[in-house]
């Protein structure tokens, strides 16, 4: 068992009408059949990103995405067949639990247009 240790900071002094500073840490078990960082550089040509089918007894994962902020288009995530369900921006960042939904929870990414730089991690649980 492998443990993924993420950590949410969400502040601002000005942003909001009273001022926000707001932690969370996660230990996340990470037990299935993978796990790993990758980077891909991204067209309009959608790309596989899972290196196995996101299939244990729960069908999901974590997952990590980050668009470089060098990139000159947004990236798109997605499942074959359906519309993304996250874009980012160059330079947005991205961590969810995914899956759970349909046993071809396999996860794509591309851009509408131009290149981007897309780091990502997938771990199943």
């Amino acid at each position: 068992m492998s443990i993924l240790k993420s950590t949410l900071k969400i502040e601002s002094t000005d942003l909001f009408p009273t001022p926000v500073s707001y932690t969370v840490v996660n230990f996340n078990s990470v037990e299935g059949n993978f796990s790993g960082f990758q980077n891909l550089d991204l067209t309009t040509v959608g790309q596989k990103l899972n290196i196995a089918p996101i299939n244990g007894t729960s069908l999901s994962a974590y997952c990590y995405f980050k668009n470089d902020s060098a990139s000159a288009s947004t990236a798109y995530v997605y499942r074959l067949g359906e519309e993304s369900f996250l874009s980012l921006a160059p330079g947005d960042v991205s961590l969810l639990s995914y899956g759970g939904i349909t046993a071809t929870a396999d996860l794509y990414a591309k851009t509408n247009s131009g290149t981007a730089k897309l780091s990502f991690f997938i771990g199943e649980k």
